[in-house]
């Protein structure tokens, strides 16, 4: 190659080295002739293994499947040979250092003219952030649908984005029923100057605890509540 074309490709390489790293994105190519693979560093590093020391197979892959997902993953990836489709899984890994990690797999089978599989290329990114979250944030719901107190969001404006199982129970309204509507519905006339002095204090970021007041119910009987308010960022 000329110098300029040597220059080129090993800049372009640089950039997807990069670009994998920031991503949590790593590649990987299967020959099945043999079922050797070749990984990308960043593939190397999601799976906390040194390329010097570990030669990736199908099989020596399979073994750092967590156990209970080696079957899937074995099936989903065999399966694949009859579609020239993307193909996509979530499993666990668990590296040598013990970590486990959540990953999802993407990859297309290339056939040759006789519509024989002959490789595989795909993508390994580590989600690991991802499902801790989501989990957290299915945990954190699970709460707040569960508790017996008032929790409801929302806007600045004071048009109600969420109420929980709670809210129906004290105040009567259902979800479908106060989703949407202003929250000076559940505000004494005389009480209402109240609430924009807390939208103001939400506004500057700050926590009202505890503050005492009255809510008027669906069926219009005064209720009176402790609210603590805090501002979602």
């Amino acid at each position: 190659f000329p110098s300029h074309d040597i220059t080129s490709r090993k800049k372009a390489e640089s950039r997807l080295i990069e670009a994998q790293s920031a991503a949590k994105v790593g590649s990987w190519e299967t020959d099945l002739s043999n079922l050797k693979v070749y990984w990308s560093d960043q593939t190397y590093l999601i799976f906390e293994l040194d390329k010097k020391d570990f030669s990736p197979t199908h099989e020596t892959f399979l073994s750092y499947v967590h156990p209970e997902d080696k079957e899937k993953v074995d099936n989903a990836f065999r399966q694949s040979f009859s579609t020239d489709q993307f193909n996509t899984i979530q499993h666990r890994i668990i590296t040598p250092k013990g970590n486990i990690k959540f990953v999802e797999e993407r990859w297309k089978v290339s056939f040759n003219t006789n519509n024989e599989p002959v490789s595989v290329f795909g993508t390994c990114q580590d989600i690991s952030e991802t499902m801790v979250y989501e989990e957290k944030l299915a945990l954190s719901s699970l709460i707040v649908n569960s508790s017996h107190d008032v929790i409801l969001s929302t806007t600045l404006n004071g048009i109600i984005t969420s109420w929980n199982s709670g809210a129906e129970k004290v105040l009567g309204y259902s979800s479908n029923e106060a989703i949407g509507q202003s929250i000076y519905m559940l505000i004494p006339d005389e009480l209402q100057e109240e609430e924009v002095n807390i939208t103001k204090n939400i506004k500057d970021r700050k926590v009202i605890d505890r503050y005492e007041t009255v809510r008027i119910k669906k069926d219009g009987t005064l209720l009176d509540v402790s609210l603590t308010v805090s501002p979602i960022v």
